[in-house]
C-alpha cells in the first residue's frame, strides 16, 4: 500500500476492511474450496459472498466508529 502513496489512515482502513471482507465464506460448504471445477451454483455463491458478509454483519451491533467505517486506531 505504501507504493500506492496511501496515508497511514487509509492503510489502517484497508487492513480492517480486508479482515472482514471474507466472513461470508464461513457460511459456505468447505468442499467447494477443494474442488477443481465448480458447479454454476457454487461459483455464484462465491461471487456473492461479500453480500453474504453484509447480511451476516447486519445482525451485530457496532460502535459508531465501526458503523461509519472508521475503526479505532491501533
Amino acid at each position: 500500500m505504501e507504493m500506492l502513496d496511501t496515508t497511514e489512515e487509509d492503510r489502517h482502513l484497508a487492513v480492517y476492511a480486508s479482515s472482514i471482507y471474507d466472513l461470508g465464506l464461513m457460511l459456505m460448504d468447505d468442499v467447494v474450496f477443494y474442488k477443481k471445477q465448480l458447479e454454476p451454483s457454487e461459483f455464484a455463491s462465491l461471487r456473492v459472498h461479500p453480500f453474504t458478509t453484509i447480511e451476516l454483519l447486519n445482525g451485530f451491533e457496532f460502535s459508531p466508529d465501526v458503523q461509519e467505517g472508521d475503526p479505532p486506531s491501533p
